[in-house]
């Protein structure tokens, strides 16, 4: 990510960092307006097959979707 901003040292890890109220912050939004942290992703163009690749590598035990939804 560095060599492509450009910015190279000066992209540190504080400036990639998000504190953990604003993560949160960011998902109950997105809770709100989709129901769902899935249905957000879905709405915003992330397929199903994407979708469960995503929960595969990020969560032990996550269901996998059907293309129905």
């Amino acid at each position: 990510m560095q060599e492509s901003t450009g910015l190279g040292d000066r992209l540190t890890a504080a400036l990639l960092a998000s504190p953990p109220e604003l993560i949160l912050r960011v998902l109950d939004r997105a809770r709100r307006q989709a129901g769902s942290i899935a249905d957000y992703l879905v709405v915003h163009g992330v397929t199903c097959a994407e979708l469960n690749a995503l929960r595969s590598a990020l969560v032990i035990g996550g269901e996998e979707l059907d293309e129905g939804g």
